[in-house]
């Protein structure tokens, strides 16, 4: 190992180190009450050290959201390599989520009201936030281009954002799911995937293309939500 890949992983380490001291801070007293001070004492660094990885808490909690978008790909992989069914695919990711932010369930309050704010760097659909947003728009671009369904073209391009957008909304009942392990919500989900899918069948129907393309039409002012370029495939074929 050369001096400089020792540097950067030692860089790695530390960044890790902050999230990890982070995270029980949010847990404990809520995003609002974390400080970077009390990040950095909690890691064992000084502010200075904890401010020259991150310059602020929001990009503490935009890692953490880098994290999970790992997480859920990582999830999802197995999922897409063992199944082809649309409807499958589509509810066992968005499920996946669900798993990997449960534990995190106390303090989603708090972090869906800053995400809420769409002028906030945090929030899924700010400028800033195109990265993380788009990582999470070509797992659901695979869910379907993957599978045995065929969708038409037009509607291609926009799919991924339109079930990312439902996978938010699930995430948001979620939030405000007060029932033991979040059992409401994956009632939820297993009554709201064959809605999607069948709406999405209704594209296919003959007589529907000019309503579609009505409809897509509406969703051009909003240019964050399509995916224009298919990312690479994280499918095996």
């Amino acid at each position: 190992m050369t001096a400089t890949d020792a540097k950067l992983k030692k860089a790695e380490r530390t960044r890790q180190r902050i999230l990890d001291a982070a995270l029980p801070l949010m847990l404990d007293g809520g995003y609002e009450k974390m400080t970077m001070r009390a990040i950095a004492k909690e890691a064992g660094l000084s502010p200075g050290a904890a401010y020259y990885y991150f310059e602020t808490k929001e990009h503490i909690i935009n890692a953490f959201y880098e994290r999970t978008i790992i997480e859920h790909e990582q999830a999802c992989r197995k999922i897409l390599d063992e199944e082809r069914n649309f409807a499958k695919r589509l509810r066992r990711c968005v499920t996946a989520q669900i798993e990997i932010s449960r534990p995190y369930h106390e303090i989603s309050a708090d972090l869906f009201r800053v995400a809420a704010d769409p002028n906030h760097p945090l929030s899924p659909f700010n400028e800033a936030s195109r990265t993380v947003r788009e990582r999470s728009m070509a797992i659901f671009a695979e869910i379907y281009r993957g599978s045995r369904s065929r969708v038409p073209k037009p509607l291609d391009a926009y799919l991924p954002g339109l079930l990312w957008l439902y996978h938010m909304g699930i995430v948001l009942f979620w939030v405000h799911d007060k029932t033991e392990n979040q059992s409401k919500t994956d009632r939820f989900i297993e009554r709201t995937v064959p809605l999607v899918i069948n709406l999405i069948r209704l594209a296919k129907v003959p007589g529907f293309s000019r309503a579609l393309k009505a409809t897509l039409q509406l969703l051009d002012d909003f240019t964050w939500l399509k995916l224009a370029t298919p990312k690479a495939s994280t499918d095996k074929k």
